[in-house]
């Protein structure tokens, strides 16, 4: 299904061990797929994780469509779920202790949650997507939050993922908006880890960027269609969105996937968390985020130089981040020891400053991302998520620091962006 990269870095690139079904009636050959995916899964007794929304979607089917196979099917169904907790994800590695597999039926949420619920019992997992909504189908880590602070854990692949295009067609414009949003991001996630690459050294594929930027711009070109619901064309979405899986699979991390767009998201996931209130698509938090992302840096690539406008980045303390992280400071200052800035040079950013200008060129303008989402119905400003102006700007101040990884947001930490005329946001 997907072109592996070869020859293309210094590593060995070989396809992940996943079985795909992405076609009309993959739901009626879920218990051949599950067979076929894992010789566990042939012992054919699995956990089916749902909530409420998507066993309505596919996971009563997919029940059905198993047991009428010969599969012993034990069923949790979650009432509510406004995140993927490291609680829930501990209930279901309780819950599968008693069986041969997980199949998780849903996105994001129930996703993460199997994931590491099979990473802690060694069963094998397996996902019956619901909506293409997000890229982390094929991911090996699982984004959790744990005492209101995200982190993201080690855990495994799918064995099979399915995605019925009749299901995908029928899942709601909102989540196939948050799964464009998703994708979009990765212009500034794929900018974000080149410069950083060119500034410090770090591992880069050219080969796996080249394949998620293909997969990107293929959705694009597929929005349209999307948009009209065209049948099948939710698919275009999906295997992009599964491409961006296989590509952090291959990279060993979620560096192809997720940039500064991605961290400023979890920003204002954990702030929402600290709040009680309702959580938003991740996808559609990226997307905004995207659009702010892309603004920012196109302002920054218009610099002629860096060199007048070099400052010395603040100290990562208690002082400097409790205003924004409050009771998580702790976690933030763990996770950012060392801080990422340590392995960069301003004298190299100076340097290669029209080397990174000729990468962020390569960036669709602020409007054209917004365009894309907008064609979708998605929101494309964070005042549409319910963020005011005070935590969209906190968000890109102080967003940077939930990931220790190097991007040119964080970069800013050593440039005095008031002195060269440059806002955070427009």
């Amino acid at each position: 299904m997907f072109k592996i990269p070869s020859g293309c870095c210094s590593r060995q690139h070989t396809s992940p061990p996943i079985v795909f079904d992405l076609d009309f009636g993959a739901l009626t050959r879920i218990a051949a797929t599950l067979r076929r995916c894992h010789p566990d899964f042939a012992r054919g007794c699995v956990l089916l994780v749902a909530d409420g929304n998507t066993w309505a979607a596919a996971g009563s089917r997919a029940e059905q469509a198993l047991v009428q196979n010969g599969f012993t099917v034990k069923r949790h169904v979650f009432s509510q779920l406004d995140c993927a907790s490291m609680e829930d994800a501990q209930l279901l590695a309780r819950l599968a202790a008693d069986v041969q597999g997980i199949l998780a039926v849903g996105t994001g949420t129930i996703n993460d949650l199997c994931r590491y619920a099979s990473f802690l019992t060694g069963k094998p997992y397996a996902v019956a997507a619901t909506a293409p909504s997000m890229d982390g189908f094929c991911s090996g880590v699982a984004p959790l939050v744990e005492h209101g602070f995200k982190r993201t854990y080690n855990a495994v692949l799918p064995r099979a993922v399915i995605g019925d295009a009749e299901v995908l067609d029928a899942s709601p414009m909102p989540l196939k908006a948050a799964g464009l949003g998703d994708l979009l991001g990765k212009y500034t996630c794929l900018a974000d880890w080149e410069i950083s690459h060119l500034l410090t050294g770090e591992y880069y594929c050219p080969g796996i960027a080249g394949m998620v930027r293909q997969a990107v711009d293929d959705a694009v070109a597929g929005a349209p269609q999307i948009a009209s619901g065209a049948p099948g064309a939710a698919l275009l979405l999906m295997k992009a969105l599964c491409l961006s899986g296989v590509a952090m699979a291959l990279c060993g991390n979620s560096r192809p996937a997720s940039g500064a767009e991605h961290h400023l998201s979890h920003f204002w996931e954990m702030r929402f968390l600290a709040q009680g209130r309702k959580q938003v698509f991740h996808g559609t938090k990226v997307g905004v985020a995207s659009v702010a992302v892309s603004g920012l840096y196109r302002r920054l690539a218009a610099l002629g130089s860096v060199v007048p406008y070099r400052k010395a980045p603040p100290v990562l303390n208690e002082e400097f981040l409790a205003p924004a992280f409050g009771p998580l400071t702790a976690d933030v200052i763990k996770d950012n020891t060392p801080d990422p800035l340590a392995g960069f040079s301003f004298d190299a950013l100076a340097q290669r400053w029209p080397q990174v200008q000729a990468i962020l060129s390569r960036l669709p303008a602020p409007e054209r991302i917004a365009s894309l989402i907008t064609l979708l119905g998605g929101p494309t400003s964070p005042d549409q998520l319910g963020i005011d102006p005070a935590l969209a700007l906190e968000g890109l101040q102080f967003g940077r620091y939930v990931r220790p990884r190097l991007t040119l947001l964080r970069i800013t930490d050593c440039l005095d962006l008031p002195a060269a005329g440059i806002p955070l946001l427009p």
